[in-house]
């Protein structure tokens, strides 16, 4: 299964169409906050999802904080990131991943692509898609039944 995460839009529904086209073939789509408007229009195709949580910038959207579902057998947790403060480091998140039994955490809002593993978890930043920046970026999961794997891909 491969899952395209970005996060921190910030308006740029260009940004997220372009990767839609580009991973028109990914299962799913996850987005992590701040920009849910541009990407609440989306219809997936068929067979595919797109879900996502809301960013300390999402105003006026009954999104959730936090999002805890499971794809191929791996448990997915995700946010924004800003209620556990990870620009101050990501403790808050290491401990929210471990009372779910995450296997892999989804975060944004430090616009810092980021991919780690803390022993069997996965913490994974896709940085910011928001193609202002300068420096846009998305990350893509891969899960088989044998390994799960991640990347991150500039836009």
């Amino acid at each position: 299964m491969r899952i395209v995460v970005m996060s921190d839009s910030h308006g740029d529904s260009r940004a997220v169409e372009e990767v839609l086209a580009r991973e028109r073939r990914a299962a799913g789509f996850i987005h992590l906050g701040d920009g849910a408007r541009d990407w609440m229009h989306t219809i997936p195709g068929a067979g595919q999802f797109f879900i996502g949580v809301r960013g300390n910038g999402d105003f006026n959207t009954d999104l959730p904080l936090t999002l805890t579902d499971e794809w191929c057998g791996k448990k997915i947790f995700c946010s924004h990131g800003h209620i556990y403060r990870v620009k101050m480091g990501l403790t808050e998140l290491h401990l929210a991943a471990a009372a779910v039994k995450a296997d892999i955490t989804l975060y944004g809002h430090t616009h810092i692509p980021d991919i780690d593993r803390q022993g069997e978890c996965w913490f994974i930043c896709p940085g910011s898609i928001n193609s202002n920046s300068g420096k846009a970026s998305y990350a893509v999961i891969e899960i088989t039944e044998s390994k799960t794997d991640a990347s991150i891909y500039r836009l």
